[in-house]
């Protein structure tokens, strides 16, 4: 889960920024056509299931980074 929360953490905010959006347009549709509820829950579903999908699923494939692959020291010359 930290690794989901710390590389995929744009993708949460804008989700989550969406969904409050979504939220807050209740009252529009609310008297609505039934077509047109039923397109807001539709899209809260899909809302709450990318939230849930981003925070919770980690890609089979992570290649682990190790920084200290790149680092060549103070002692080459390299930080002048």
């Amino acid at each position: 889960m930290t690794y989901n929360l710390i590389h995929k953490l744009g993708n949460i905010y804008d989700t989550i920024f969406y969904l409050v959006r979504h939220h807050r347009s209740y009252g529009e549709w609310a008297d609505g056509a039934d077509e047109q509820s039923s397109n807001w829950w539709f899209k809260l579903g899909i809302y709450y299931g990318t939230v849930t999908f981003l925070v919770f699923y980690t890609p089979m494939d992570v290649d682990p980074y190790d920084p200290m692959d790149e680092y060549t020291g103070l002692g080459n010359g390299d930080h002048l």
